[in-house]
């Protein structure tokens, strides 16, 4: 009988949840398709072909104002990750490989993960790493924030910035972390305060 008991616990415990980690879904990045008062609008899927490749990705596109960026799964469903920025096609950025912007899957409250993303230009290209810290996981009542930096592979940062999303409402709210002080001009809901 104990034997019996202890099989049963075993076979149940990959699927206890605890409350420090979840599976976080793509409806919490496509929460509503106008977000932020209406500046921002996310929309999809829809087939975007890579015109380097000439392969066909499902992607996801948000654009506020002129800016256009499209997401994608990436790194074997860990994230959603921009293929394409129009901020970067003015420098010849044909498209990103690996990009890696929003975790995607199961997560735990302080796990911290690492990719390498590869942004390809019309005759070079260059590595970024991408790493993802969980601050506070959510869950379908309330809000997931976690850290996003990218950094050159010499370790020099570009981007530092903390994201929130909450269930139903998509994106509420940035923080930057980089080191010298400034303040971001916003509009909407959103709330962008810290250091650059």
């Amino acid at each position: 009988m104990k034997k019996l008991i202890l099989i049963c616990i075993i076979l149940a415990l990959p699927k206890i949840s605890f409350s420090n980690e979840r599976s976080i879904p793509l409806e919490l990045f496509t929460a509503k398709e106008r977000q932020h008062s209406g500046k921002l609008k996310v929309t999809g899927p829809m087939d975007w072909k890579n015109k380097r490749t000439g392969e066909v990705y499902q992607v996801y596109e948000r654009k506020r104002g002129s800016k256009i960026q499209l997401f994608t799964k990436t790194n074997n469903g860990q994230c959603l990750g921009r293929v394409m920025d129009s901020r970067y096609e003015k420098r010849g950025l044909v498209y990103i490989k690996n990009g890696c912007k929003f975790p995607l899957g199961n997560w735990k409250e302080g796990e911290k993960r690492e990719f390498v993303s590869t942004y390809f230009y019309n005759n070079k290209s260059r590595d970024y790493k991408k790493t993802i810290t969980i601050k506070k996981i959510g869950n379908e009542k309330k809000c997931l924030t976690f850290r996003w930096s990218k950094a050159k592979l010499d370790g020099h940062i570009v981007d530092d910035n903390s994201y929130t999303y909450c269930p139903k409402k998509g994106f509420t709210k940035m923080v930057s972390h980089k080191t010298n002080t400034f303040k971001m001009k916003v509009s909407g809901d959103i709330k962008g305060t810290g250091t650059k």
